[in-house]
């Protein structure tokens, strides 16, 4: 799967901003993790110019953990080797997560639990549940979808990891 990222024309990327106004260039508050400390420490240090891909999971949607393999297929393509992909899973139901998670074996796939939802309450994230958000190395946000799904946000999210 090769898409030209030139295809995304000014209209639609200004349609797209519009559209997204709300969370684009909004900062990650990684504060009042406090069952979380490992998760509040790794985000907090992202390598110099690395970019992440968080996708925020509710534990008990088994058709999105069964999603792993795709998004390793995916994720695993050049224009995305220099990011990591950062799954955080709340609920309760770990052991299903774990035992999919088991087939993935691109070590930038990073899994986190999390008992509370303070993390999605702080960030106000609950209409980006099960979409990816592209964050660059001070936290913000750049781009938010599924570009497994739609063209355009992949193109979108290949443009800024890239540039």
């Amino acid at each position: 799967m090769n898409f030209n990222i030139n295809k995304c024309t000014q209209l639609d990327h200004k349609e797209y901003i519009n559209v997204n106004k709300d969370i684009i260039g909004y900062q990650v508050k990684f504060n009042n993790l406090q069952q979380n400390d490992s998760l509040c420490f790794i985000f907090k240090n992202i390598s110099s110019g690395k970019k992440i891909i968080i996708s925020i999971v509710d534990s008990g949607c088994t058709i999105c953990i069964k999603n792993f393999n795709d998004w390793n297929t995916f994720f695993g393509q050049k224009d995305y080797e220099d990011t990591d992909i950062y799954i955080i899973f709340f609920g309760g139901n770990f052991n299903t997560v774990h035992h999919y998670y088991d087939s993935i074996i691109n070590p930038k796939f990073k899994i986190f639990f999390m008992n509370d939802r303070l993390f999605i309450y702080d960030n106000n994230l609950f209409m980006y549940l099960n979409k990816f958000l592209l964050v660059n190395s001070d936290n913000r946000i750049l781009a938010v979808g599924d570009p497994l799904q739609e063209r355009h946000i992949d193109n979108i999210f290949r443009h800024l990891i890239n540039s």
